[in-house]
């Protein structure tokens, strides 16, 4: 529980801080654009900024990606403390900027192949509702979606592991049991 109240408090203080730095604007600019949706107006226009902001925003979120990963293996795989945690993880994370980088740069192209696949997927699922039945769209569809986010989770836990092995794999917990096999 204390991890997650730490992380918390990171993630809200680290998007406070960038909100602050690069000015109020966009502050004054979320208001306006929540009262003129209230009223049923035209949004205003973007603040001055906003595209800085958001890239701010974005590195700070990959930042945290790579903190957050290696952090959490460091509490969960290694039973670390939270602070010793919360420092390995933001030394990791420091130290994994460029290939952090990499990632998310070819997950942004991997997402361009995917929605590639999606369309040729559609297709061929509304081809077979019309020449087959529209009811074997339901299953076919939920088969793929289902090993779409079994994939997707599989990716993802394999890089968290890696990127916290990368840093701390070598630490061994001095409290820690030996396993049990069955």
């Amino acid at each position: 529980m204390e991890f997650g109240l730490a992380n918390f408090v990171l993630y809200v203080g680290g998007i406070a801080i960038i909100v602050l730095a690069t000015g109020w604007g966009m502050i004054g600019w979320y208001k306006q654009a929540v009262a003129a949706q209230a009223t049923h107006q035209l949004p205003p226009g973007l603040a001055g900024g906003f595209w800085t902001n958001l890239v701010l925003l974005m590195v700070f979120g990959l930042w945290m990606m790579g903190y957050y990963a290696i952090s959490f293996g460091q509490v969960a795989l290694n039973r670390r403390g939270v602070f010793g945690a919360i420092g390995d993880g933001m030394s990791g994370a420091f130290k994994n900027a460029l290939p952090l980088l990499v990632f998310a740069l070819s997950s942004l192209m991997l997402w361009v192949v995917v929605l590639i696949a999606l369309i040729i997927v559609g297709a061929l699922l509304a081809l077979i509702a019309k020449l087959i039945s529209t009811a074997l769209m339901l299953p076919v569809f939920i088969v793929l979606y289902f090993a779409l986010l079994l994939w997707m989770f599989t990716v993802m836990f394999w890089v968290m592991y890696h990127l916290w092995h990368d840093v701390c794999g070598d630490d061994t917990a001095t409290a820690m049991p030996p396993s049990l096999m069955a």
